[in-house]
């Protein structure tokens, strides 16, 4: 029996105490005694505790089950990618290794061939193209070391620039998207409306990496066995750190930059409070709460298991050993290397990574690569030139979000 259903016994366990208790004053034509009040209020309390985590914990679930299985998410961007075939490569690691050597047989000869077509620069330049299985296999490994990256909105490009159309406007104060639908009776005319939409540009910016490795590096026995989960390690914090909080410029504009960030005051300076988190989960989108995710520097999140909930007896609000993911008020919580240090703005944010769109390259190859064993000859090295990825992003709505109410959220919100 998992968390979620001894909750729910809970909740019913307390009901029917309550309801029985009523049902006999009600046979007997009678009010409560004041000791029967007082043991309803104990469970009438208890209910409206339990009811509380229940709508945590079903949020935290819905949140985490918005992480779609990457064999199905990411296969999109391999069926629109032209595959590359394996000439008979073990691994990456070996392609890497035998063109760091010079020892290029004739298996290298129809990766070399596409490698002009296939690359994001905008000149051509002279390498190889990594296969297609090895592709998957770093990219695979890549995005479960991330945390935003695994949960946006992906769009594979072909081109190098696209124009993505999506609403003007997620405001609600006095239409949404543009329509007000009208009641109208029969016969009543109706009112055209045109709807908003604006364009997102994206632009292929890559990330490429530029190595070397001494001889003695490249004759050792296993080099060729860990220099992929090195490039996809690479990979990750790179990319992870230009989603969160890249500026936009030669690489995508990451979720802390974004224009519709809302801001919200700390209660008490160089610290995270109770009161801090009300703030932010009260600008949480209403009725679209399910992808959102906290990010906390490790300072912050030091921070974070200190924090007490005042309706819960002292209880700690984020408990991480209650599963695979510390939920905190309903939503998942990250450790995050690229949030700021405790009491700097953004070293709490409280974020929905399904608006924020990512483009990636898939025409053709995702990896190419050169090896040169002559611009570092003098130092015993062989140089290294990996373009690795082409990816832009940026969030779908472009302002903060303004409800019927006049109260305002967003998909990114930011401790102050």
């Amino acid at each position: 029996m998992n968390d979620l259903q001894k909750l729910k016994l809970d909740r019913d366990r307390s009901a029917n105490a309550m309801r029985a208790m009523l049902d006999i004053c009600e046979r007997e034509s009678r009010d409560f005694t004041e000791a029967e009040k007082s043991r309803y209020e104990e469970l009438d309390e208890e209910l409206t505790m339990v009811l509380t985590r229940i709508e945590n914990q079903e949020r935290l679930n819905r949140a985490l089950n918005n992480r779609s299985d990457s064999n199905s998410r990411y296969d999109q961007i391999f069926r629109d990618h032209p595959a590359v075939e394996n000439p008979g490569f073990e691994h990456l690691g070996e392609l890497i290794y035998l063109a760091g050597n010079g020892r290029l047989d004739d298996r290298f000869n129809s990766l070399a061939a596409e490698v002009r077509a296939a690359t994001t620069k905008e000149s051509s330049w002279a390498g190889y193209l990594a296969p297609t299985e090895f592709e998957r296999e770093v990219f695979d490994s890549f995005i479960q070391q991330t945390t935003i990256f695994d949960r946006c909105r992906i769009i594979p490009m072909t081109a190098r620039e696209i124009e993505l159309p999506c609403w003007d406007s997620e405001d609600r104060e006095s239409d949404i998207y543009g329509w007000s639908p009208t009641w109208s009776g029969e016969g009543s005319a109706r009112s055209y409306q045109d709807a908003k939409v604006r364009l997102v540009s994206l632009h292929l910016h890559t990330l490429d990496l530029y190595s070397s490795a001494s001889n003695e590096l490249l004759r050792a026995s296993n080099f060729e066995t860990i220099i992929q989960p090195a490039m996809s390690k690479a990979i990750a914090f790179t990319l992870e750190e230009a989603l969160v909080a890249g500026n936009g410029v030669a690489k995508p504009k990451g979720i802390k930059n974004a224009n519709c960030a809302i801001k919200v005051g700390r209660a008490t300076a160089g610290a995270i409070s109770y009161e801090d988190l009300r703030g932010m989960v009260a600008k949480v989108i209403p009725g679209d709460d399910s992808g959102y995710i906290w990010l906390a520097s490790p300072t912050a999140y030091e921070n974070l298991l200190n924090i007490t909930d005042p309706g819960s007896a002292g209880t700690l609000l984020f408990a991480p050993d209650k599963g695979p993911i510390g939920g905190m008020m309903g939503y998942p919580l990250f450790k995050s290397e690229f949030a700021a240090t405790l009491g700097s703005e953004g070293d709490l944010m409280l974020v929905n990574p399904k608006y924020y769109v990512c483009g990636i390259q898939t025409n053709p190859g995702l990896i190419a690569f050169e090896a040169s064993p002559h611009a570092l000859f003098s130092q015993n090295k062989v140089a290294y030139r990996c373009e690795i990825l082409g990816v832009d992003g940026d969030m779908i709505v472009d302002s903060k979000i303004t409800l019927r109410s006049g109260d305002e959220c967003s998909p990114v919100v930011i401790l102050k």
